[in-house]
């Protein structure tokens, strides 16, 4: 057991995923950040402020936070000591905003800190995707920026980077209300016709291009989808309605983030005010209560801030 270290701050971004098209697939880190400051203690503690703080209770190491933080450091051959780990959170909760992939990214990396050892990167990916279970946002809330997380038939997923999105801002229009991974996962059909996933297939590889060669006018088309927001416009009746609001004031594209209810935009930084204005209102018409957030793309994922 390591109980001599000194206290640190982890932060480990939200991150946005799917892109319409890329189902499971593609996700991209958010400056949008869970702050984690830990120390040692004679017992597990965990607090929070922020987002979250009305809904995480319990006790402290059954957490998503702590959990991933006893399978990063029995992977290292080591074991933690009680920990007090205060959070402050400004990622929503079960929103579509990969704050469960944050929570494990973070758990990993305070193993690593904490044991004063660090561990592949493809490693940790793995653990977290299977803690998590979503590469496509466990892998950019570690590795930042635009990523590709293919499951292998082993199961360990292959991540790789994309070029950082310049140029380009996010626009997340956050309903109040939650839905669960496992709710909009339970809208989606065991099969799909064969031309729906040619359909996405073929738009998958024009995201992955527009992502290469910052062609972002290619993104309405890059991100239409017919694997899995047909099936849960249901559950987000919202989104045709804010896609339409956003597009018309000169928003690349908008679509599901992860699995919803937040609905995501792109546009040319020169044009996000506009499009945030226009989804906050088309929700207020539906009487969606809910805010929308200017974001930005974040290079960096889960990582130790310096001491001053």
């Amino acid at each position: 057991m390591t109980s001599d270290f000194a206290p640190f701050t982890v932060r480990a971004p939200a991150s946005t995923a799917n892109f319409g098209s890329a189902f499971d697939a593609v996700g991209m880190a958010l400056d949008l950040w869970l702050d984690l400051r830990v120390e040692s203690a004679d017992a597990n503690r965990f607090e929070i402020r922020g987002e979250g703080e009305d809904e995480i209770s319990g006790p402290a190491n059954s957490n998503l936070i702590f959990r991933a933080a006893y399978i990063g450091a029995a992977r290292l051959g080591s074991s933690l000591p009680p920990l007090r780990i205060a959070a402050s959170n400004a990622i929503p909760l079960a929103r579509g905003l990969g704050s469960s992939a944050a929570a494990c990214a973070a758990g990993l990396l305070i193993a690593n800190t904490v044991a004063g050892r660090e561990r592949d990167m493809d490693d940790m990916i793995t653990d977290a995707a299977r803690i998590e279970g979503h590469p496509d946002n466990a892998t950019p809330a570690l590795l930042g920026g635009v990523c590709v997380a293919v499951a292998s038939e082993g199961g360990a997923p292959v991540a790789r980077q994309l070029a950082f999105p310049d140029g380009l801002d996010c626009i997340a229009f956050i309903p109040d209300h939650t839905l669960s991974t496992a709710d909009a996962r339970s809208a989606l059909p065991r099969q799909v016709p064969f031309g729906d996933a040619a359909f996405n297939v073929a738009r998958t590889a024009l995201l992955i291009h527009a992502f290469t060669t910052r062609h972002w006018a290619d993104l309405a088309l890059a991100t239409e989808d017919r694997l899995h927001q047909p099936y849960r416009a249901e559950l987000v009746p919202w989104l045709a309605p804010l896609t339409q609001a956003a597009k018309q004031v000169g928003a690349y594209t908008a679509f599901l983030s992860g699995a919803g209810p937040t609905i995501m935009a792109m546009s040319a930084p020169r044009n996000s005010e506009a499009v945030a204005d226009a989804m906050a209102e088309s929700g207020r018409k539906l009487n969606i209560p809910g805010r929308a957030l200017v974001l930005s793309p974040s290079g960096r994922g889960a990582h130790i801030v310096s001491e001053p």
